[in-house]
């Protein structure tokens, strides 16, 4: 379980992250790999989170842009 306050915990930007059942913070704590560094669980996280909201803050390809713009990065990050 995370050590952040309830208060840490809210989301800051608009109502399309809490438009779910879960928010994409709780997913990302929740699925973070044992095995990804930092920056990996980063990339990967943020993905996710573009993903998430993708049909929620009116802007879809832009999100999935972004979305695949950090699975490419992550990508490049597993290669070197």
């Amino acid at each position: 379980m995370s050590d952040y306050s309830k208060e840490d915990d809210k989301m800051v930007g608009g109502d399309h992250y809490t438009q779910t059942e879960i928010d994409p913070w709780a997913v990302i704590r929740r699925w973070v790999h044992n095995d990804q560094n930092r920056f990996e669980a980063y990339l990967w996280g943020n993905a996710l989170k573009y993903l998430h909201r993708y049909r929620r803050k009116g802007k879809p390809m832009q999100d999935i842009d972004k979305a695949i713009h950090y699975l490419k990065q992550l990508k490049k990050e597993l290669a070197a």
